[in-house]
C-alpha cells in the first residue's frame, strides 16, 4: 500500500526541474557531533557487543578498545564524530537509478522532489585496510551515523515528508521496501561531489579531499524542501550535542 506522502502541487509551487547533472544546493557542512553513551557503562566496546568475546579474550578486547578510543581522540573528542554533509538535487541519470532503489518513493510520486544528502565521517584508521582496528572503527562509525541519520529521517517523516537512508554495508533502504537495485555510496559521492577513487583489490575506495581514504561514507534521501532539511540537520546535531563535549 502506498503511503500518503505529500505530493508536489503544480498550482502552489514552482515547476520542478530535472537537471541533467546533479546540483549542489547547500554545503558541505562539517560538524563535530557528540554521541552520548547509551548506557552508563557503555565503553564503546562495539566489537564485543556485536561479537561477544569469550571470558578468556574479554580482557584483551577491552584493552584494545581503550587503545582504539585513545587513538580517535587525535581526530575528535571522546564519544564524538566529525561529520560532513551536503544537500544535492540529483540529475536525471541518478533519478533513474533511485527509481529502482526506492520503489515506494516512485509509487508515491516524490521522486521529482527528492534530495540526496551524502554523509562522511572522518576516521582515524585508513579504512582501505582490513584489521582489528579498522573493523572496530567501522562498527563504531556505523553506530554513530545510524544514530544521526535515523534521527534526521524520523524527524523529516514526522513533518509529513518521505525520507530514508541506505545501509552503508548493504546499500538497501532502512525504512522502505527494497527495490531491484542497491545504492553504492562511493559511486553516488563521485557523481554528486566529483570525489576521486582508488582501486583496492576488487573495491573502489573514496578519496575525500581533506581526509583521503580515512573516511566512512553513507547517504540520506529526503523529499522535504531544502529549508526543512537544513533545519532538521541542524536541530538533530544540536540535540545530540546537548550535553557538553568531553575534555580531551
Amino acid at each position: 500500500m502506498s503511503l500518503p506522502w505529500p505530493r508536489p502541487n503544480p498550482q502552489n509551487s514552482e515547476p520542478l526541474e530535472k537537471p541533467s547533472a546533479p546540483v549542489l544546493l547547500a554545503g558541505p557542512f562539517v560538524k563535530t557531533v557528540y554521541f552520548p553513551p547509551t548506557t552508563p557503562d557503555d565503553t564503546r566496546n562495539v566489537a564485543s557487543v556485536l561479537d561477544p568475546p569469550t571470558s578468556t579474550a574479554a580482557s584483551s578486547s577491552v584493552s584494545s578498545d581503550d587503545e582504539y578510543i585513545r587513538a580517535r581522540t587525535t581526530v575528535c573528542p571522546r564519544d564524538c564524530s566529525v561529520i560532513q554533509y551536503s544537500i544535492h538535487k540529483p540529475g536525471r541519470h541518478l533519478l533513474r537509478e533511485l527509481e529502482l532503489i526506492f520503489p515506494q518513493a516512485k509509487a508515491n510520486s516524490v521522486l521529482p522532489s527528492l534530495l540526496v544528502i551524502p554523509l562522511f565521517q572522518q576516521s582515524v584508521y585508513d579504512l582501505v585496510a582490513v584489521s582489528p582496528e579498522t573493523n572496530w572503527e567501522r562498527d563504531l562509525l556505523l553506530e554513530y551515523i545510524n544514530r544521526w541519520a535515523k534521527a534526521v529521517v524520523m524527524s523529516v517523516r514526522r513533518l509529513g515528508f518521505w525520507a530514508d537512508l541506505t545501509d552503508p554495508a548493504s546499500g538497501y533502504p532502512n525504512f522502505s521496501p527494497r527495490g531491484g537495485s542497491l545504492y553504492p555510496d562511493v559511486d553516488g559521492s563521485v557523481a554528486l561531489l566529483g570525489y576521486h577513487t582508488i582501486q583496492a583489490g576488487c573495491c573502489r575506495v573514496l578519496v575525500h579531499p581533506q581526509w583521503g581514504t580515512r573516511n566512512y561514507p553513507s547517504t540520506v534521501f529526503s523529499a522535504a524542501p531544502l529549508d526543512v532539511m537544513l533545519k532538521v540537520a541542524k536541530e538533530v546535531s544540536a540535540d545530540l550535542t546537548a550535553s557538553p563535549l568531553p575534555e580531551q
